[in-house]
């Protein structure tokens, strides 16, 4: 499973999650900070859900 999260520019600002997951529901948070660990500002993110064959990408509002 990877998740990756990327600004509407499409510039990758930081992978949440790569590693193995057996099936079920999951959940994960995001501490609203950047792979160097800044904290981006409020907007709107999109990011990138991929396991195996499936994939999606869904929006997220980031709200201070």
């Amino acid at each position: 499973m990877t998740i990756r999260l990327f600004n509407l520019v499409g510039s990758e600002i930081r992978t949440l999650l790569d590693e193995f997951m057996a099936p079920g529901y999951h959940r994960t948070i995001w501490d609203s900070k950047d792979a160097a660990g800044q904290t981006v500002p409020s907007g709107v993110y999109l990011y990138k859900m991929q396991a195996g064959q499936f994939a999606a990408i869904k929006k997220s509002v980031l709200i201070r």
